[in-house]
C-alpha cells in the first residue's frame, strides 16, 4: 500500500506539471502568434514606407496611401477625408477598397469638438470596437461605412518624403500626425 500511495503521489504530480507545460505551451504559442503578427505589421509598415518615399509631393503621397495601407495591413478599406472648417464636414479625398459611385455618396459631419480634440490630443485613433467611438457623429459614420474597426487620425502638416514614415508610424504606435485631413482605414 505504501508503495502503490507513493505511485499515485507522483503521478498526480506528473499529471500537475503536464498540466503546467500544457498551459506554459499555449502561453507560447500566443506569445509567438502576437510576435508574428507584430513582425508582419513591421515588414509591412517598411514596405509601404518604402514605396510612399518614392512620392514627389503630399498630394501624390495621399492618393497612393490608401491603397498601400489595404495592401500591407489587409484591410477592407482605406479613405482619407478632407475636414471642411465652415460647415464640419468630411469629404472624401482619396479611397480605395470603395466603388467610385460610393465614394460620391460618402460625406459626413464631424462633431468640431471632438475634430479640435483628436487634432490637439489624440492624433490618432484606433477603434476596435463601434461601442467604444467617443463621438455620437462618428458613430454614425461607422455605422453608415458598416464598419467594425477603423482608425481615424489627422494628417495636418505633412509636407515631405519623411512624412510617409512617421504617418506609419504614427498608425503602428496610435498617436502623431497633425493635420485637416482626417484619415479612416477600416476593416
Amino acid at each position: 500500500e505504501i508503495e502503490l500511495s507513493e505511485a499515485q503521489k507522483a503521478i498526480e504530480e506528473l499529471e500537475k506539471a503536464n498540466l503546467s507545460l500544457i498551459s506554459m505551451n499555449e502561453e507560447l504559442n500566443i506569445s509567438q502568434s502576437q510576435l508574428t503578427d507584430y513582425n508582419n505589421r513591421l515588414l509591412a509598415m517598411n514596405n509601404i514606407a518604402n514605396s510612399l518615399r518614392l512620392q514627389n509631393s503630399p498630394a501624390e503621397l495621399l492618393q497612393v496611401l490608401p491603397e498601400k495601407l489595404n495592401e500591407g495591413f489587409n484591410v477592407d478599406r482605406c479613405l482619407i477625408f478632407e475636414y471642411h472648417d465652415q460647415n464640419s464636414r468630411l469629404e472624401v479625398l482619396h479611397a480605395s477598397g470603395v466603388s467610385e459611385s460610393n465614394i460620391n455618396k460618402i460625406k459626413f459631419k464631424l462633431n468640431p469638438a471632438f475634430f479640435q480634440k483628436l487634432k490637439e490630443d489624440l492624433k490618432i485613433l484606433w477603434i476596435q470596437d463601434k461601442n467604444d467611438i467617443p463621438d455620437e457623429k462618428l458613430y454614425k459614420i461607422a455605422q453608415s461605412l458598416n464598419s467594425t474597426s477603423f482608425i481615424i487620425g489627422s494628417l495636418t502638416g505633412f509636407s515631405s518624403r519623411r512624412d510617409a514614415t512617421s504617418i506609419l508610424k504614427s498608425i503602428a504606435s496610435y498617436s502623431g500626425g497633425d493635420s485637416d485631413d482626417e484619415m479612416i482605414i477600416e476593416k
